[in-house]
């Protein structure tokens, strides 16, 4: 029999509410009928005439399992991930600065250096990254000091995107582009203009150098001081030569 109609009856005959109201009660007796053909009737839920009248049958639906309780709990915090870590491994490290030129390794924490030295070469920190050289040099990042750029005005040429792409392909991480370009790089805003050109589209660091005399040619010298505040490292007139000794001198001084 239904466990819960058996309750209901009980309640309806001593005259005690019933929590869930008598409404309730018909409800799930229209269930029923409908659903497992239990020998009930509405009336005998709302007026029993006797204790078990109206729980009294034979019953083919289950008992309904008890209701689950939700456990509210905090949601637990994702733990924070490790640093990241890197270790080359079997790698030949130079460094000019010390004279360092020996088998090794080196680690990397966060983008820094945190150790280097033959002790790396084949063991590596648990959990970190590893990176086999196989035996390729591994140094600091090299400078071409002298870079033809065919931007601005010969981007079929070159230009600061592809010639970065070849310079971070071959291990320079900084070039200086010279200034003999069309335009020449003779004003300020040409080496702003290189300047931001690189900032969005160069993978290394790119610096100017920018010309000494305008145009390259021999007699009119540039604005050295207001180039040099705008950022050009150096200057030089690339594969032109200056011929006029008092042009030259005013450059030197």
């Amino acid at each position: 029999m239904c466990e819960v109609l058996t309750q209901a009856a009980q309640l309806l005959v001593s005259r005690q509410p019933f929590p869930l109201g008598d409404l309730w009660i018909v409800r799930y007796g229209r269930q029923c009928l409908r659903e497992c053909g239990c020998v009930i009737h509405e009336n005998n839920l709302a007026q029993p005439t006797s204790e078990y009248e109206a729980a009294t049958f034979d019953c083919k639906r289950p008992i309904p399992p008890e209701p689950i309780k939700l456990e509210t709990t905090m949601r637990k915090p994702i733990p924070a991930a490790p640093s990241d870590t890197t270790v080359f491994i079997n790698a030949r490290l130079v460094d000019p600065a010390s004279g360092r030129d020996e088998p090794g390794g080196l680690l990397v924490k966060d983008g820094v250096i945190a150790d280097l030295g033959p002790h790396l070469r084949r063991n590596a920190p648990e959990g970190a990254a590893v990176v086999d050289c196989k035996n390729h040099v591994l140094c600091p990042g090299l400078i071409d000091a002298c870079v033809f750029s065919g931007e601005p005005g010969q981007e079929h040429r070159e230009t600061l995107k592809t010639a970065s792409h070849a310079a971070a392909a071959g291990g320079v991480t900084t070039i200086v582009v010279m200034p003999d370009t069309s335009p020449v790089i003779d004003q300020v805003a040409l080496v702003d203009f290189i300047q931001r050109r690189a900032r969005d589209n160069a993978l290394v660091n790119v610096h100017v150098m920018a010309a000494m005399t305008r145009e390259l040619k021999v007699d009119d010298m540039t604005e050295i001081g207001l180039l040099k505040r705008a950022g050009a490292i150096a200057f030089t007139n690339g594969k032109s030569t200056i011929s006029n000794a008092r042009t030259m001198r005013q450059v030197l001084n």
